[in-house]
């Protein structure tokens, strides 16, 4: 190894240890700060004093979760769920839970009663078969079939006259074909809606 080299390497060693030693002014505002947390990246456990666990890789956790479904009545009930799991860690914590019979239970504790608040009975139940009908509000609607392809106003948009756009692949006997939706919304309700 060159000489030149070595001699860098060990001015840039010290200089690194010299700026740990540095006492820092307290008007920088970074005097007594503590240094940043510590992660592994295999168990995703943080290090820090307070030792509390934070999830490096939640897609990754989730994508082994979610490749442990087996039976037919996991798989579709995990994915009638997930558009109203928002988040990859609330759909970790619905995996998480023993078997089908316990996650439908984790549904109507946590998760449907923050959606209950803000909606009827009848939107409740559309909204849990994923689908939508006349009356609903637009807020309902973004809940059950998530945002629109596309919005457009008809007349002031103040009215809530609307229609929304939404293209959905639907299975064949010769593979996928692409279905447009079109939602109809009279004073910021469903008034109805028709495929293309």
């Amino acid at each position: 190894m060159d000489i030149n080299k070595v001699i860098t390497i060990i001015t840039l060693c010290t200089l690194i240890s010299s700026c740990e030693l540095m006492k820092r002014h307290e008007s920088s505002g970074y005097a007594g700060a503590a240094p940043p947390p510590m992660y592994s990246r295999s168990t995703g456990t943080n290090f820090s004093k307070s030792q509390s666990n934070v999830s490096l890789s939640d897609s990754e956790d989730l994508a082994k979760m979610e490749s442990h479904l087996t039976t037919q009545q996991e798989i579709k009930q995990y994915y009638h769920y997930k558009p109203l799991l928002k988040t990859d860690s609330k759909r970790i914590q619905f995996l998480q839970q023993p078997g089908v019979d316990a996650r439908n239970k984790w549904v109507k504790q946590y998760l449907f009663p923050l959606v209950k608040k803000d909606f009827n009975q009848r939107e409740l139940e559309m909204i849990a078969k994923r689908d939508i009908t006349v009356g609903m509000s637009r807020k309902a609607v973004e809940e059950s079939w998530g945002s629109p392809l596309e919005k457009q106003s008809a007349g002031k948009a103040i009215r809530g006259n609307e229609m929304w756009i939404y293209k959905k692949l639907t299975p064949t006997s010769n593979g996928y074909k692409t279905e447009y939706r079109h939602v109809y919304f009279e004073s910021g309700h469903v008034a109805g809606w028709e495929t293309k």
